[in-house]
């Protein structure tokens, strides 16, 4: 199988004292050294994840391990599809902000992924690293609410916790154009009422 695999050949003593020692006494303790790896792997995930609001390789690593359970088991339970939902609307929320796609972030439907989130904690999840980032995520998102216009405001704070400034900056200005138009009761996708109050 794939793995990254030790053979501790110093508990047999020194060179000149192994090349004495007859071939079938060189025997050693083999260890398995990918969960390691693939621990090392989901800390750099979370910390992408947590310090940089990118999702790309815990997306990576979730898809990795459905292609494991799947070929093993052939099918998808409830939870591992919620999951998989929750990495990608997680993705969609990152890509989101960092693309200042205003209307996005502001027309999502972050109650049902809120929910989910919760159906996954009080669930087994079957990805443990993931566990422990639930919680994370819910952290998050918590802010967001169905169709508000103070996702955007949300999501200027979000991109100063993750050094987007121009993005917190375009975010800023479409939001508050935006707030101003809603309180005034005009329309604000009208261009022209976009240009009035800017």
């Amino acid at each position: 199988t794939n793995g990254i695999y030790y053979a501790a050949f110093e508990t047999l003593g020194a060179i000149p004292q192994v090349i004495n020692l007859p071939v079938e006494e060189r025997k050693v303790p083999i260890f398995d050294l990918t969960p390691l790896v693939k621990l090392q792997e989901w800390s750099l995930a979370t910390f992408n994840f947590t310090r940089n609001a990118d999702v790309s390789y815990l997306k990576t690593l979730v898809n990795d391990e459905y292609k494991t359970i799947f070929l093993k088991d052939g099918k998808l339970d409830e939870s591992k599809k919620n999951l998989s939902y929750v990495i990608r609307k997680l993705d969609d929320i990152c890509n989101n902000i960092s693309l200042c796609r205003g209307s996005e972030i502001i027309n999502n439907n972050y109650n049902e992924l809120k929910e989910i989130l919760i159906e996954l904690k009080n669930s087994n999840i079957f990805i443990k690293p993931m566990t422990a980032l639930i919680d994370v995520i819910y952290n998050k998102i918590v802010n967001f609410h169905n169709d508000e216009i103070n996702n955007g405001f949300v999501a200027v704070d979000w991109c100063l916790e993750h050094n987007l400034y121009q993005q917190a900056i375009t975010l800023l200005q479409e939001v508050l154009i935006s707030k101003i138009l809603i309180d005034c009761q005009l329309d604000s996708s009208e261009l022209i009422n976009r240009e009035i109050v800017t």
